[in-house]
């Protein structure tokens, strides 16, 4: 088959077809003409799967058809057992959030791995999470923690520039988890993370140059990725910079822009911004919580 998709002895019948001899000529004309039913049986198989892939798709989102995962995991399934990662790794994620069907980490890190062996960035996120993570204290399920298995299988993803394993992965290595202690490696993979959008990676060098914490303390700095995670609706980063404009640091002091942040992290969850008040209010005690239940005044 030539870059156009043709093959060479059906294009170029003065070739090696025509110059054989009879017998020989008729085994080559079979050989070719096998070759292309195969080709073409090939590529209608391929089209089929992917079809099913994307019925399982529109019943998952529910695009044009009503919403049902438990539809979605079935057509899905058709696909992933031919071999379609994508699929597999949709299958991992229904059964471990339980989607239609009873909630089953074991059954999710089986099908994460079947999709993740064949290269797809975000099923060996999703491994390596699992191992990262480790088995849930309540319930029991997943598998054991393992750093160094989650280093290999996030390191692959964050190779093909994913942005959630970028920032897992980076956490490994701020941390000395699976791999040797290295914060510049660290800050290295939170910034590639950050820069392709990643509110969490943004909201860490945003905590990171606000201590000092391996970078020159820059309050400017830690203003920017704040706000970049804040204006995506991070709640963290919210809060975080609603406290940066009440202490005027790497801004101009400004408490109405403190309370407008302050009230987008209140609507996002209320009661974990309170929680996160008390702490700063017991390690400054330079303002009063109001209507906070959880502190005293």
């Amino acid at each position: 088959m030539n870059k156009n998709g043709q093959f060479a002895l059906v294009i170029r019948p003065s070739s090696a077809v025509e110059k054989a001899a009879p017998g020989a000529k008729r085994i080559m004309v079979m050989m070719v003409t096998d070759t292309m039913g195969f080709a073409q049986a090939q590529g209608l198989v391929f089209t089929e799967v992917k079809n099913w892939y994307l019925t399982g798709e529109k019943y998952y989102h529910g695009r044009g058809v009503p919403q049902n995962h438990a539809e979605a995991l079935k057509w899905y399934r058709k696909a992933a057992e031919q071999g379609h990662a994508s699929a597999q790794n949709k299958i991992g994620l229904i059964y471990a959030i339980g989607q239609g069907v009873q909630r089953d980490v074991g059954e999710a890190v089986k099908w994460y791995r079947k999709a993740a062996e064949q290269g797809l960035a975000a099923a060996q996120y999703n491994l390596g999470k699992k191992y990262k993570s480790g088995k849930e204290f309540v319930s029991g399920q997943g598998i054991d923690l393992n750093y160094t298995e989650a280093v290999r299988w996030l390191t692959k993803a964050a190779d093909q520039k994913n942005a959630n394993a970028q920032y897992e992965l980076g956490d490994l290595y701020a941390r000395g988890k699976g791999v040797p202690k290295d914060i510049d490696v660290a800050i290295s993979l939170y910034l590639k993370a950050a820069e392709q959008g990643y509110a969490l990676a943004q909201d860490k060098l945003g905590d990171m140059f606000e201590r000092g914490r391996g970078v020159s303390q820059n309050y400017e700095e830690a203003v920017k990725w704040y706000r970049k995670a804040a204006e995506q609706g991070l709640l963290d980063a919210q809060f975080n910079l609603s406290e940066m404009y009440r202490k005027g640091l790497g801004v101009p002091k400004d408490n109405v822009k403190s309370t407008e942040w302050l009230d987008k992290a209140l609507k996002t969850d209320k009661q974990a911004v309170w929680l996160r008040q008390c702490l700063v209010d017991v390690t400054e005690r330079s303002y009063k919580i109001k209507d906070n239940p959880f502190c005293s005044p």
